[in-house]
């Protein structure tokens, strides 16, 4: 059954926090306790619980007199969990923060803390991550402030299919562009297969709708289309905006999405579907999920990688490209130094090892050098490398109050309670009050 999407500002934001609740910081703690290291994260994936639990005890290794109490909460929970906790003066030591409007309105209400400074006097952490330098960590930084931190694994969103089905329905090639998406589904919907398996529900519009539609107009416009928006050098009417959203629209009304994609359901719903082959294609998905894909397939290289459906005929094919899971902290915590030695820990080649061998695409400079056993992610990194393509930064909106208004849009519309034009006009409306 469809929810109203006008549920998902809570889920998005959960920036009404007062910020003098924090003004105070964490309590402090007794000493036998100050050792002790408390992480919450939403990363319940089977693959990323076992890594975590080799990483945290490499590290507990490394400092014996640590003590790492990971708390991992599916995302639904998260937040409702976390609030309560932030201002209860015994929060966790560190915690997972969703880029953009979230991590912007926790800096603004005083709860997150800015490494920038920390990072900027370590050089041995600078060996390991180059944030001022990369695009891929534009999401985590606000008012060049670093407000939260990059942790291990990056994502490259792309398109991944079965391969056999290519050759069951006599295509030589995956489909690229809008039309080509448009003209295989007729066959695929005749026989209930899904062409591209995705969700739009409250449980995803967070990301999923605006990256496809952000990363669409990336290919007309370049990679720094929702900055110009946000910096009003353009309008939300622009008609690449526009038109950009229309061809997500015509996949949607022929047939390319599946006819659930408004529904709450996205994870592990979609997952499963694709793994029981329910569906030709999975977006959006990071390398992240490769190891919640069919063992199988994988090891015989049945799922290839393409990039997402290009919208226009000199659309330049990208990749979507960030780091996947970052981590806050609160202003000034008494265990910052040992925060940073973990997310440090995180980011060395050491760790990159085990992420690599639980099938998780490790971020920092180090772990570049490091061998890929698995097929498809090697075939990932080959396809989002090649010298053709480009990057675009995993950009949200960062203004907390923009972002509200263009997840209830974005909702709006693919419910079809607004049009392009209304939801573009609305969008500028705003931006002109500001």
């Amino acid at each position: 059954m469809k929810k109203s999407f006008l549920m998902l500002i809570a889920v998005f934001l959960c920036v009404g926090i007062a910020g003098t609740a924090f003004a105070g910081g964490p309590k402090e703690k007794a000493p036998e306790k100050e050792k002790k290291l408390i992480v919450w994260d939403w990363q319940v994936m089977e693959n990323y619980m076992a890594a975590y639990e080799v990483i945290n005890k490499m590290f507990m290794e490394k400092y014996p007199d640590v003590v790492v109490e990971r708390k991992a909460i599916a995302s639904g929970e998260f937040e409702k969990q976390l609030k309560p906790v932030l201002s209860s003066g015994e929060p966790p030591d560190i915690f997972q923060v969703q880029l953009g409007a979230q991590a912007a309105g926790y800096y603004e209400a005083g709860i997150l803390h800015d490494f920038y400074p920390d990072w900027k006097a370590d050089p041995e952490w600078q060996k390991l991550i180059d944030y001022k330098n990369d695009p891929t960590y534009a999401g985590w930084w606000y008012k060049d402030k670093l407000i939260s931190l990059p942790a291990f694994d990056e994502w490259i969103h792309a398109v991944y299919y079965y391969k056999d089905m290519l050759k069951k329905y006599g295509w030589d090639k995956p489909p690229r562009t809008v039309d080509e998406w448009i003209e295989i589904s007729k066959k695929l919907n005749n026989d209930n297969i899904i062409p591209l398996m995705t969700a739009f529900g409250p449980n995803s519009i967070v990301w999923i709708p605006n990256e496809l539609w952000v990363e669409t107009v990336c290919q007309k416009y370049g990679a720094n289309a929702l900055l110009d928006i946000q910096s009003k050098k353009v309008k939300w009417s622009d008609p690449i905006w526009k038109e950009g959203l229309h061809a997500i629209k015509r996949m949607m009304d022929n047939g390319v999405f599946n006819k659930d994609v408004t529904s709450a359901e996205y994870f592990p719903d979609v997952m499963t579907r694709f793994q029981n082959k329910q569906a030709f294609a999975f977006y959006i998905a990071g390398d992240w999920t490769i190891g919640s894909m069919n063992e199988e397939d994988v090891k015989s290289g049945n799922i290839g990688v393409t990039t997402l459906p290009l919208a226009w005929k000199d659309s330049r094919p990208g990749y979507g490209n960030s780091s996947g899971v970052c981590y806050g902290m609160l202003p000034d915590h008494p265990k910052k130094q040992l925060v940073i030695d973990y997310i440090k820990y995180t980011q060395s080649a050491e760790a990159g090892k085990v992420w690599l061998q639980y099938n998780i695409h490790p971020t920092s400079i180090p772990s570049a050098t490091l061998p890929v056993d698995n097929p498809l992610m090697k075939e990932v990194i080959k396809e989002s490398t090649q010298k053709d393509y480009w990057y675009t930064p995993h950009l949200f909106v960062q203004d907390a109050e923009l972002g509200t208004r263009l997840v209830e849009n974005l909702g709006n519309f693919f419910l079809g309670r607004m049009t392009v034009d209304e939801l573009c006009k609305d969008l500028d409306d705003f931006m002109a009050q500001r």
